[in-house]
């Protein structure tokens, strides 16, 4: 495969696999589309390592694994469950108050997949073409700026970051190093979203001065 073909693969992988992944509600082979039957060889695959399987992780964990253009090369997280994918791990406690919001984890790899603890190890592997972050919040602009830098393309969860100096470096690194970026804000694409944006701007609520918004959650910990 040329260094087109295969930048042009990555490209298209990032926009229809990451519109799998954050297509909230769908089942992944629904978001996904049918597999066309034909056997895809080594240079067809995406081979992608995931930094951060925790709660949200393993859910892209999940839609990635059903995509089959994508190779799950690596793992990376500093919780000894997650990164072994054994639920059986996390201490009972935790299991016994928080249930199912646990992940279930066990998922059966085609080829087992290289973990590490730092992700810097991950990103100096020249074997992966590109990495899903789903770490907390203030790991995103480091991680996305390193992997950029490393040549890997990205999927990253929301937020971007936390600060708007940081959030201008990644969109700087991304264009500095053509990389692909994709920010995981699927509900700002929603008609939902539109029309209630549509209500503001277009005078309907009258003029707006003050909007509050409250998200609780009991999510066992990224």
């Amino acid at each position: 495969m040329s260094d087109g073909q295969k930048s042009m693969t990555r490209r298209s992988f990032i926009g229809n696999s990451a519109r799998a992944a954050t297509a909230a509600g769908l089942a992944a082979q629904a978001a996904i589309g049918p597999a066309s039957g034909r056997v895809l060889g080594a240079n067809d695959r995406i081979r992608m390592g995931f930094i951060g399987v925790g709660n949200r992780g393993s859910e892209l964990l999940g839609y990635f694994m059903a995509a089959p253009d994508v190779e799950i090369a690596a793992l990376c997280d500093v919780y000894e469950p997650y990164l072994w994918r054994d639920r059986t791990k996390v201490d009972p406690r935790f299991v016994k108050d928080l249930g199912n919001k646990v992940p279930p984890m066990g998922e059966k790899f085609t080829k087992e997949p290289v973990r590490e603890k730092d992700f810097r190890k991950l990103l100096e592997r020249k074997d992966i073409d590109a990495v899903c972050i789903a770490t907390p919040d203030h790991w995103h602009a480091i991680q996305t700026i390193l992997a950029c830098q490393a040549g890997k393309d990205v999927y990253v969860e929301k937020p971007l970051t936390i600060t708007i100096a940081e959030g201008r470096r990644m969109v700087e690194t991304a264009r500095q190093t053509n990389r692909v970026v994709q920010v995981g804000l699927n509900r700002r694409g929603s008609s939902v979203y539109r029309e209630a944006v549509g209500l503001v701007s277009g005078g309907t609520l009258g003029r707006v001065t003050l909007a509050r918004a409250v998200y609780t959650s009991r999510m066992f910990p990224n």
